[in-house]
């Protein structure tokens, strides 16, 4: 459910995991009527997870439905994987307190699902933050299927963790933030400087 004033942007991201495990790109995000929450409404890029012979360019997004209550208004992948395809830029909140507290990760505890095209081959990525859950940084897993059927969901089910996940506003959106900063300085100034001297 997007705003009327919706603001698209892009973030790149990239990520790392045990053997090999990486994944790099750019989410294009729209803004919400929350504005402690974005919409990812398109993704680019490539996914490789050579233990599982899986390595092939991001395809696109798997729609959803804007939601991001708990219990049951997630959107559900073919191999039963939740996810919602949003994006906090200040953090995640704890969506589901009541069981699972943990939170603060630009994507939440549903997390974004997406295609992988291998040859023609075609699989879903279900990518997540799992919150803060020891230090400072909150941790982020994936998990890999091809229709219903699962291929790599870590130990136990609980997803593969992410040794490292990184994001960063493509230079545009700096540039914009910027302009806005450099405009509200001058408008200061001018403000300042046009004020009666006591």
């Amino acid at each position: 459910m997007l705003s009327q004033t919706a603001f698209a942007s892009n973030i790149d991201f990239s990520f790392t995991g045990a053997g090999s495990i990486s994944g790099s790109g750019v989410f294009t995000v729209a803004t919400t009527a929350d504005p402690t929450i974005d919409d990812i409404t398109g993704i680019t890029g490539t996914f490789s997870d050579p233990g599982d012979g899986v390595s092939g360019t991001i395809s696109g997004l798997v729609a959803s439905a804007y939601s991001n209550v708990c219990p049951g208004a997630a959107n559900f992948s073919q191999a039963g994987y939740t996810y919602d395809n949003l994006y906090y830029p200040s953090g995640s909140p704890a969506i589901c307190a009541f069981d699972y507290p943990p939170h603060g990760g630009v994507l939440d505890i549903f997390g974004v699902l997406f295609n992988v095209n291998d040859a023609g081959k075609i699989y879903t990525v279900d990518l997540w933050s799992n919150g803060v859950l020891s230090g400072t940084e909150p941790s982020y897993a994936f998990s890999l299927a091809k229709g219903a059927t699962t291929i790599n969901d870590g130990v136990g089910g609980n997803g593969v963790p992410l040794s490292s996940f990184t994001i960063t506003p493509e230079p545009g959106n700096l540039w914009v933030v910027g302009i806005a900063l450099a405009g509200m300085i001058a408008w200061r100034l001018r403000k300042t400087s046009s004020a009666p001297i006591a």
